[in-house]
């Protein structure tokens, strides 16, 4: 089966401290699910396609995702543009063992299941000319969701490597967007201070035994 080990060491290097705190019967399902959330970012972000060709590509994916299988997979890559070779090598690395990694989910016993089906109904384009209070407004409001989704968590006593899987994701998504709002245009976001922020956010609460995240 797929390793997706050296990739997401690769790849993943702002996010590696999170793994520490997760079950380790959970790390290959969650460097996969993270894997996946990659390859849409490399599509939604891609410059050298257009709008129209990223929409196309982002419409296959939310259709694999939500029917995972590695011949649909092989129909994604080849339905994508040429000019993918213009990528950086971790990047097309990582699209090509796109039909690995869907197989390697396929083989496994996938609690990240919802989050993937999530990912691919919440991957739209948004509309052209929206502001960036507006966008920022919008992820504000995804935040909240995330943090009740948490809380309930929480409250439902699942296991805290669980919880804390989750919490770290919404805590470094709300550190980075906070640094962007602090900072203005044209930040170069330093993640892997983000990630040590974070890391400290969770030893700190599992010292204290405090919730994770609260509930807005």
């Amino acid at each position: 089966m797929f390793d997706p080990d050296p990739l997401f060491n690769r790849i993943g290097k702002s996010i590696r401290g999170i793994v520490l705190w997760i079950p380790p019967e959970l790390h290959q399902e969650f460097q996969l699910t993270y894997l996946l959330w990659r390859l849409v970012d490399i599509i939604e972000d891609y410059p050298a396609w257009s709008r129209e060709e990223r929409i196309a590509s982002l419409r296959r994916m939310e259709h694999l995702m939500v029917n995972p299988s590695a011949a649909e997979a092989e129909r994604v890559l080849a339905a994508l543009p040429e000019t993918h070779t213009a990528m950086d090598a971790d990047s097309e690395a990582l699209l090509f063992v796109l039909p690995e990694i869907v197989a390697a989910i396929g083989q496994l016993d996938f609690r990240f299941q919802q989050t993937i089906q999530d990912l691919a109904e919440s991957r739209r384009m948004l509309p052209l000319n929206m502001r960036r209070p507006q966008i920022i407004h919008l992820v504000r409001q995804d935040l909240t969701i995330a943090r009740e989704y948490v809380h309930a968590l929480q409250t439902a006593a699942v296991p805290v490597g669980v919880v804390m899987t989750y919490a770290a994701l919404v805590m470094r998504t709300e550190r980075i967007l906070n640094a962007i709002e602090q900072s203005g245009r044209g930040i170069l976001v330093d993640h892997r201070r983000i990630a040590a922020m974070v890391n400290e956010d969770l030893q700190a609460a599992f010292a204290n035994t405090q919730p994770l995240l609260t509930a807005k």
